[in-house]
């Protein structure tokens, strides 16, 4: 009897064992295998759930052994009107507070609700809503740092061609062009409200980048409709790493992205260095929005 009852222990243990083994690793879109060690490390460097799960191979690769912290974040929740719609030319952007913010496009995205019927009817109205974040990870105990712009279309814009974004440092600070990486996702609906999440990567060998010695920036073609399909929530992400090369007391990150309003088909010029983004033609885009995340640091 009593070696009856140890076998059944054992067997209830494996089985156990084997369960929880099965639990800890999750399978993305993309038929990636993430264990709890991959996505606690992945977490501790900013990403979300729905990133984790659009997640493309060369991105996993290059940072499921990347375990950081978030030592300073800055945020900007920016409106843009156009009092006519029909002059793109003309716009008025205004930064908000996140009461203030969070309010308005509530209060703005029921009555659309309530009054339009389609979803096209909805993608026609031009004041726009973005959240800019800029984040510094501390990786390898200070050794190194990532950084990361973040944008967030809360309320999507009506024109929808090349948006830059980007991230400039100081020159005591070198970028690592091969961490570099950037992904644009959004949502498409069509009439029944029936939605499929979609993506761009952009790579560190992607032609869409542009690099320099104090900054690094990517287009990205937004994603508009398609015949009874209509996009929703567009977000895009961008990060790379630094590390020092000269002696300071300070990291800063400067977190800059500029929207195309003309509905024009260019192929737009552009780089970013320290504070300073510089896109062109310059009409053809909003005043460049920025944030400035920063910390103090021990030579």
């Amino acid at each position: 009897m009593k070696k009856i009852t140890v076998m059944l222990i054992m067997i209830i243990g494996f089985l156990l064992i084997g369960s929880n083994a099965f639990a800890s690793e999750i399978k993305n879109v993309n038929g990636i295998n993430f264990s709890e060690k991959d996505l606690e490390n992945l977490r501790s460097i900013g990403y979300t759930d729905q990133q984790l799960n659009l997640m493309a191979e060369e991105e996993y690769l290059a940072n499921k052994d990347t375990k950081g912290e978030l030592v300073s974040s800055d945020i900007k929740y920016i409106k843009t009107i156009y009092p006519d719609e029909n002059n793109l030319d003309e716009s008025i952007t205004i930064e908000l507070d996140k009461e203030t913010f969070e309010a308005e496009l509530e209060a703005e995205l029921e009555a659309e609700e309530n009054e339009m019927g389609t979803m096209a009817a909805k993608d026609e109205k031009s004041t726009e809503y973005l959240l800019l974040e800029t984040q510094i990870f501390s990786i390898e105990y200070g050794k190194k740092y990532q950084l990361r712009n973040t944008a967030t279309w809360k309320k999507i814009p009506t024109t929808r061609r090349w948006d830059i974004s980007g991230i400039g440092f100081g020159s005591q600070w070198q970028g690592l062009p091969e961490t570099k990486y950037a992904k644009q996702m959004w949502t498409k609906c069509d009439t029944l409200n029936r939605c499929t999440d979609d993506y761009s990567d952009y790579g560190s060998s992607s032609s869409y980048w542009q690099t320099n010695a104090t900054g690094y920036a990517h287009k990205m073609n937004l994603p508009d409709n398609e015949g009874t399909q209509y996009v929703r929530n567009i977000s895009s992400y961008a990060l790379f790493q630094v590390q020092k090369i000269s002696s300071t007391s300070s990291v800063s990150a400067y977190g800059h992205y500029s929207h195309q309003k003309k509905n024009l088909n260019i192929s737009p010029a552009f780089s970013v260095s320290g504070t300073a983004i510089s896109v062109s033609p310059s009409d053809h885009y909003d005043s460049p929005l920025s944030t400035h995340a920063y910390i103090n640091i021990i030579n």
